[in-house]
């Protein structure tokens, strides 16, 4: 998440959260560490091409959530509350961004590979 949005700052996230996942949006940190989950529509037939650090969550699973008040730390709470019952973000827009986060972070790491192949 930080990577897609470029900043960690809590209010930079919201804000890209809200601009870019239009739906609601969960920062963990009970679970798995500090995780958010963006909640997208289930549908059986769908194919997510995620990773283990992406994981799409599905029937058997649980996940927390924090009332729907509770938008700020400590503890786990809502970047982007839900709007109302139907509100979710879309799993297209999710995936996008999660390719956004991806290639910042290629990014960042090539410049120090390249300088340690330079070194030798």
């Amino acid at each position: 998440m930080h990577a897609a949005v470029g900043s960690d700052d809590p209010q930079a996230v919201a804000d890209a959260v809200a601009h870019h996942l239009r739906g609601p949006v969960i920062y963990d940190v009970l679970v798995a560490g500090p995780t958010y989950w963006a909640l997208v529509p289930y549908w059986p037939a769908i194919t997510w091409t995620g990773t283990a650090e992406t994981p799409l969550l599905g029937p058997g699973s649980f996940l927390g959530v924090p009332d729907v008040e509770v938008t700020e730390p400590p503890g786990s709470y809502w970047v982007r509350p839900p709007r109302n019952r139907h509100d979710l973000c879309q799993r297209e827009a999710v995936f996008d961004f999660i390719l956004r986060g991806r290639r910042q972070l290629r990014a960042q790491e090539e410049p120090a590979t390249t300088a340690l192949e330079l070194g030798r």
